[in-house]
């Protein structure tokens, strides 16, 4: 995007798991879906590290939903991240987010984020715009095993207006156990853990002020499961800036990889035509239950207009839209459709 007490036992294996090694030929490929369910970090005891751990949770599930690895190309804009292997959506309260990764022969690395804010209509100045890190933050490292460490400056920009934010800080990523991994999606062998710190600031914030940022997380991945997060934790999270003062409570999630499979990325939930366009344009598919809103953005995400706002109730629709005074050029058609937000590349000509 982004979220009760149980009684646990840290135990030693009997027969020791010989120490696994994650490479790169292990990364999951894109288009890669599974089910991803959010919990209480109170849940999660992060104090076993070494070899042959055991790490058992019977956590409380309280929300899921299916998480997508998508191609490059199939959701959000993606002309800023080039170089990215998936792009995950969601959202984050009324907000719409696209996360762009690459596996690059070296690391698994996050390239940035496009955020498009809905709060309100216009959006607030800035409130749409990619966040590029330069160079990408390494997730971690290939290969890698326990006692495999980096260190990783953090330098990042957010084109916004009227004001550019500047991201600064630091990253430390250490593997610092493996063993056994029980989740209420089943018990995994030769799980690797990787505890990360991130520390940042940002230079400016919409109304100015510095937002300053340390994040705590520990992850759980298995060669076995193509290296798709099996537990994720964020604790100890502080975040200082223009709304939140302290400490947050931070967010934890499991996945299903029982479930992984590949998502149909290229049905769309929509039709647009023609496309090219000139001045009219035509939107079909079925709605969701709740509003839906239709906005012409530009590549990099500035709102140019609304074209649509309504409530279809969940039925089959066909609309006849019109383009005022835009330029030709290249832009995209983003909906927000109920829960869900999905952006076309157009043409207009």
């Amino acid at each position: 995007m982004k979220y009760p007490i149980l009684s646990f036992g840290i135990l030693l294996s009997a027969a020791a798991i010989a120490q696994p090694t994650f490479n790169r030929s292990d990364m999951f490929p894109a288009g890669t879906a599974y089910q991803k369910t959010m919990v209480s970090p109170d849940e999660i005891n992060t104090d076993s590290t070494g070899p042959n751990s055991v790490w058992n949770f019977p956590l409380t599930p309280l929300m899921s939903s299916e998480e997508i690895a998508a191609p490059l190309g199939t959701q959000g804009p993606y002309e800023t991240f080039q170089t990215s292997t998936y792009v995950f959506g969601g959202m984050a309260g009324t907000d719409s987010i696209y996360n762009y990764y690459e596996v690059n022969d070296n690391a698994f690395a996050h390239n940035g984020f496009f955020q498009f804010s809905f709060d309100g209509f216009p959006p607030p100045p800035g409130a749409n715009g990619p966040m590029i890190y330069n160079p990408p933050v390494d997730v971690f490292r290939f290969p890698s095993t326990m006692g495999s460490t980096f260190n990783q400056e953090i330098h990042g920009v957010r084109i916004m207006l009227p004001d550019t934010i500047v991201r600064t800080g630091t990253e430390q990523v250490m593997f610092d156990g493996y063993g056994t991994l029980t989740t209420p999606a089943g018990t995994y062998e030769n799980v690797l853990r990787f505890f990360t710190i991130k520390e940042f600031k940002d230079s400016s914030h919409i109304d100015g002020n510095f937002n300053y940022k340390l994040i705590h997380s520990w992850s759980w991945i298995s060669p076995g499961t193509r290296g798709v997060t099996l537990l994720y934790i964020e604790k100890d999270v502080t975040d200082l800036g223009t709304v939140n003062l302290g400490a947050v409570q931070g967010t934890a999630w499991y996945t299903n990889p029982g479930d992984v499979g590949f998502a149909d990325i290229p049905n769309r939930s929509f039709t647009i035509y023609p496309n090219p366009m000139q001045d009219i344009f035509n939107l079909s598919g079925k709605a969701e239950n709740g509003n839906m809103t239709v906005d012409l953005l530009s590549v990099t995400g500035q709102h140019v207009q609304r074209l649509y706002t309504g409530n279809l109730n969940g039925q089959q629709f066909n609309l006849q839209l019109s383009l005022k005074n835009v330029s030709p050029g290249f832009y995209l058609v983003n909906v927000l459709n109920g829960q869900k937000v999905e952006s076309y590349p157009v043409v207009i000509k």
